[in-house]
């Protein structure tokens, strides 16, 4: 049967008729639904001449199904309680209080910053199912658009490319250090300058990691837009950066959010390289946003206001 064929179906009368097969009485049936015999019996027939065969045939004083009445009861009985389970669901997770939310952040954030926010959430809304995925920035950004997660936590980015489909609120500003191996020259250094480090080979970061857009954006106002370090290895987050260092392959930018009290590295300041490395919230630009995206975006936004960021 074809798709147009079906959408001449009226999905009204598919319910009066579930109806009226389970009373096998039209009287009785139009009474529940609240209609005339007549309508029903209208309807019936209705439904009767597009399927081109009986569904009722008579019974005494009732009613009885006929063998193609028994094939469509039991398919939309399928198909209305499909319907109901989809509405349940769907309210299930629209309520304020018990539903869920689909968060995914960078690195830095979910070790440091989220831990204790959701703490502080869960016990506001005990029952709000809450997942948490890990990735980069450029990821999260794509999730986000295509609803694959309510709300991400997120490094720099162009928001001219992307202000058209989502929204961001800024959330703190990350301290970045550099890193050497603790057997590296500059290791004796408490701080360098950029003239210091414009030849150091570098683990860096790939397009993807919201680092990357940070640190070309504070090469261009020190050293020109065409400046490039000497990158060994591109990353898109920060633990892996770390192991790099720690096994003598190059220095690197890092956040201060990351445990970096290892034995094997040493942590510098640039005193004319200033990178800042802002981190957002950020979830989709709509018209409609169900309770738990609302709910959550307004907690984190006043949580921060109460509590300071750490």
């Amino acid at each position: 049967m074809s798709l147009l064929y079906w959408k001449n179906i009226n999905f009204q009368h598919l319910n009066y008729f579930l109806i009226a097969a389970q009373h096998l009485n039209f009287s009785d049936a139009a009474d529940e639904l609240y209609i005339s015999y007549s309508t029903l019996s209208k309807a019936m027939g209705r439904l009767e001449s597009q399927l081109n065969v009986k569904l009722f045939e008579k019974d005494g004083r009732n009613l009885k199904l006929t063998k193609y009445g028994k094939i469509l009861s039991g398919y939309v009985n399928l198909a209305m309680t499909d319907l109901k389970n989809g509405i349940d669901e769907i309210e299930l997770l629209s309520h304020q209080e018990h539903g869920e939310i689909h968060l995914s952040s960078v690195f830095t954030v979910s070790s440091s910053y989220l831990p204790q926010r959701l703490n502080r959430f869960k016990a506001e809304f005990p029952d709000m199912e809450v997942y948490l995925t890990q990735t980069s920035t450029q990821q999260i950004l794509k999730n986000v658009i295509d609803g694959d997660i309510d709300v991400g936590f997120c490094g720099e980015f162009s928001f001219d490319d992307y202000k058209d489909d989502i929204n961001r609120e800024f959330i703190y500003d990350d301290e970045i250090v550099l890193i050497v191996p603790n057997s590296h020259p500059l290791a004796s250094k408490k701080n360098v300058s950029f003239m210091d480090i414009r030849d150091e080979v570098f683990i860096g970061y790939n397009e993807s990691a919201g680092m990357s857009h940070s640190i070309r954006t504070a090469l261009d106002r020190v050293a020109g837009v065409d400046f490039q370090f000497k990158t060994l290895f591109a990353m898109n987050e920060e633990s892996g950066v770390i192991g790099m260092v720690r096994a003598n392959h190059g220095i690197a930018f890092v956040s201060t959010k990351n445990a970096l009290n290892y034995d094997d590295i040493k942590i510098i300041d640039v005193t004319d390289l200033s990178i800042i490395y802002n981190i957002y919230m950020i979830w989709r630009r709509s018209e409609y946003l169900t309770n738990s995206v609302n709910d959550f975006k307004n907690f984190i936004i006043a949580d921060n206001r109460k509590f300071k960021i750490n």
